[in-house]
């Protein structure tokens, strides 16, 4: 057989690039699904129908995208201590209401106890609030009827809070479970409406969603195909290179590539580990069935996008360094002496939490994350939230007093 031509050369590089993308796309499709592959198919519908992204984050398998106009997070977790299946929806809510079934040992809610005109509903449910005049407004026999269908499960929980709708339930629904999760939001719409005729709900912004067309990647494919040709028909004289190992290095030091892109020098840090943390700080968050974590997911912006995180980095001679990247943005990269531990502190029970100075933080959006800045020191602690464009910081009383539950 006779050498290729520089036309058949071409084609077969074509080819291999077209193999690659398929290969690329069957891996990332296992490794998004893995330990879940029982509802994987049952996870694409639901991405289908939100018109959005999957992805996994951490061991989560994540859905975002948009569900009647309104933004939506769907979060399927196999992991101890957290909801299999957690449905957010941006609504445009004034006020903060939970409901949860009678019984349910819960420290999150409000102070009041609402009851409605319908006994059954009652005794079947406890809803508090910290805003009565508003939540009776909203309270009706329609909103009744569908509070009791979304929370109808007997491990299901449903919170109204400021700008979304947010139900978890205990265990990942089967069979059926993009129907199940699709009937929910379909509820939760409904509920949506009816806070949209609320008096202030005109002043809540709901974020668009946008969606991640992996445009960048799909460039590179066709770039790729593009050079190669040149360089064949360029009788391909560039010399060899050596390997990039940039990516792996990042991911082995437990950082994902994709927030990498955004910490500068980020090849002379690595994600802290349990014997970087203080133990006394760890015991604590174990006892709020917490796990200690060096990249820490959570919605840190209050947008509900199910991306933002936020890492504790060890540098050089044990320096530490804490990073909070928001809406594909480095919002927060401080370095400090010496960091115990780092945790999420949830938006809905800032204002249960004892401050120095006996005033909670103003200008809160999002979760926060608290940061122990001294060893054996429960007063050392501070909590970090994005405000705006800003940093707004608050020190608890004693960090150990906190529940994170």
């Amino acid at each position: 057989m006779g050498p290729l031509s520089p036309v058949q050369i071409a084609l077969l590089i074509v080819a291999g690039l077209s193999i690659i993308g398929v290969i690329i796309a069957f891996i990332r499709s296992l490794m998004t699904y893995s330990g879940y592959a029982e509802i994987a198919n049952e996870v694409r519908r639901i991405g289908l129908a939100l018109r959005g992204d999957i992805f996994r984050d951490g061991s989560d398998v994540v859905v975002s995208g948009v569900y009647e106009g309104r933004p939506a997070v769907v979060r399927f977790s196999n992991a101890e201590n957290t909801p299999g299946v957690n449905i957010r929806l941006q609504a445009p809510a004034t006020f903060q209401l939970s409901l949860v079934p009678a019984g349910a040992q819960v420290t999150e809610g409000g102070r009041i106890l609402l009851k409605t005109a319908n006994e059954r509903f009652d005794t079947r449910f406890n809803m508090r609030t910290d805003q009565p005049t508003q939540a009776r407004m909203f309270i009706s026999r329609p909103v009744t009827n569908i509070l009791q269908k979304l929370a109808g499960g007997r491990n299901t929980y449903l919170g109204v809070d400021k700008g979304a709708i947010e139900v978890s339930e205990l265990m990942i629904p089967t069979p059926n479970t993009s129907q199940h999760v699709l009937d929910q939001l379909k509820l939760m719409a409904m509920l949506s409406e009816t806070l949209k005729m609320m008096p202030g709900s005109d002043r809540v912004k709901l974020e668009a969603f946008k969606r991640d067309r992996h445009i960048a990647a799909r460039v590179a494919m066709v770039v790729g195909a593009a050079v190669a040709l040149a360089s064949v028909f360029a009788a391909m004289r560039v010399p060899n290179r050596e390997p990039v190992t940039g990516v792996n290095q990042t991911l082995a030091a437990g950082i994902l590539p994709a927030d990498g892109d955004l910490i500068p020098n980020v090849k002379d840090w690595r994600a802290a580990t349990a014997e970087d943390l203080d133990p006394v700080a760890v015991r604590w968050l174990r006892d709020n069935g917490r796990k200690p974590e060096s990249r820490i997911a959570g919605d840190f912006s209050g947008k509900g996008t199910g991306r933002d995180v936020a890492y504790l980095l060890v540098g050089p001679e044990g320096m530490r360094r804490v990073v909070v990247l928001a809406g594909n943005e480095n919002r927060y990269d401080t370095k400090f002496p010496y960091i115990g531990i780092a945790a999420r502190v949830p938006r809905r029970i800032v204002d249960s939490i004892k401050w120095v100075g006996g005033k909670p933080p103003e200008g809160v959006q999002g979760d926060g994350i608290l940061l122990v800045r001294k060893p054996d020191d429960p007063a050392s602690a501070v909590v970090l939230f994005l405000s705006g464009r800003g940093i707004v910081s608050a020190s608890p009383a004693n960090y150990q007093d906190i529940n994170l539950e």
